[in-house]
């Protein structure tokens, strides 16, 4: 009896040694992940992206669903071939939270990838990743050809983006049809009023702005208006209050950017005694992304 039982217990220790031979032998499903964006050596991607992912060692010909800390991805397709090998593109929608996730996966019989791989989700536009819209990314450096509208006044020029490493953005200067740049230094515009009467205004602008997520913020600070009157009773000499004009605006789709102005009111100060209001400025600006 006791034999028996010693035989017994010999005959299922080696069949469950043997099985655990097995298990240690069969290699664990493993993931690979690239990407065309990377932040600090890890695969990156942002809303609008896809991230090209392989694995192996799966069952075959089987169901595959993919996990982000934890939580099953929805709307995911993808299937082994008879190697138990896949290959897949996962689309990176507006579910996917910015920062580190770890993806991991597992096959209808339960494989599951044991060491995950590390993923990085970005703002759109960071890590070189496009803009909303497919807007260029928040590092590039890039001209947009703009045309603004302030009731019937209207105005064309060039905003010059100048991209830096993330997540500084861009930073955005203007220039103008008409000569006139905000480049800190003075230049002077010649003119005729309405009324006939001849002038020359000199202007000294500088430029701050920003550029983030497809979005342009643009400021323009003039610290010297000044304007010469050629009249009739000689020159009047104007200076005008240090005033501001803003414009903000997205880009619409990969090429084109709408938005709008404004600025304050101010006043010009003139040596014969007189003054003048310039109203607050309101309008609209559309501009071109330049290849």
């Amino acid at each position: 009896m006791l034999i028996g039982v010693v035989v017994v217990v010999l005959v299922v220790g080696g069949v469950l040694a043997a099985l655990n031979l097995l298990h240690v032998g069969q290699e664990q499903p493993q993931l690979r992940v690239s990407s065309a964006y990377h932040v600090g050596g890890l695969p990156a991607g942002a809303t609008g992206t896809s991230l090209q992912v392989s694995g192996q060692q799966f069952a075959s010909d089987s169901q595959v669903t993919f996990y982000l800390d934890g939580q099953p991805l929805p709307g995911v397709n993808a299937k082994t071939d008879r190697n138990g090998a896949l290959k897949v593109n996962l689309s990176v929608t507006s579910d996917w939270k910015v920062g580190q996730h770890t993806l991991t996966a597992a096959d209808a019989s339960n494989n599951r990838v044991q060491q995950g791989v590390t993923v990085v989700i970005v703002p759109q536009g960071q890590a070189h990743t496009p803009g909303p819209n497919g807007a260029p990314p928040d590092d590039a450096s890039f001209k947009v050809a703009f045309t603004a509208s302030s009731g019937s006044a209207i105005q064309s020029g060039t905003f010059t983006v100048t991209g830096h490493p993330d997540p500084a953005g861009g930073t955005v200067c203007a220039s103008y049809a008409n000569g006139m740049q905000d480049d800190g230094q003075p230049h002077t515009l010649s003119g005729v009023t309405s009324s006939g009467i001849r002038y020359q205004e000199t202007l000294v602008a500088s430029c701050q702005g920003t550029y983030r997520g497809g979005k342009i913020v643009y400021k323009e600070i003039y610290s010297q208006d000044l304007v010469v009157f050629e009249t009739s009773l000689g020159n009047v000499t104007c200076t005008a209050a240090p005033h501001t004009l803003q414009a903000e605006g997205s880009f619409v789709d990969a090429t084109h950017v709408k938005g709008t102005l404004s600025g304050p009111a101010y006043s010009y100060s003139c040596d014969d005694g007189s003054s003048s209001q310039v109203q607050a400025v309101t309008g609209t600006w559309e501009g071109q992304l330049l290849t």
